[in-house]
């Protein structure tokens, strides 16, 4: 075949607004069967807990038998995808 078969990129969005912690938004994306996530939080504490966090976070993918790529966090809000969602399975505030 001289075609190479375009394998999927998954990618999840999740926010939340938690008390102690404020706005704090993740984007975990899956290809060619590597986990990256990046995480955005709004407070400087926040950024700081989650940062402190990333190395256990790895370990505990690789773990699970999972290959693991970039691990980041950010200060502020994500940004928008670059293209439109595809399929949306859940667009839910709780």
């Amino acid at each position: 075949r001289n075609q190479t078969e375009q394998q999927p990129q998954w990618e999840i969005r999740l926010a939340f607004n938690l008390e102690q912690l404020g706005p704090l938004q993740t984007i975990t994306r899956l290809y060619k069967g590597r986990v990256s996530s990046e995480f955005w939080a709004e407070q400087h504490h926040t950024l700081q807990l989650v940062t402190g966090q990333l190395d256990h976070l790895r370990d505990r993918l690789l773990t699970k038998g999972l290959e693991v790529g970039d691990l980041s966090c950010h200060r502020g809000s994500p940004p928008e995808p670059h293209r439109a969602v595809q399929q949306r399975w859940i667009d839910e505030v709780t």
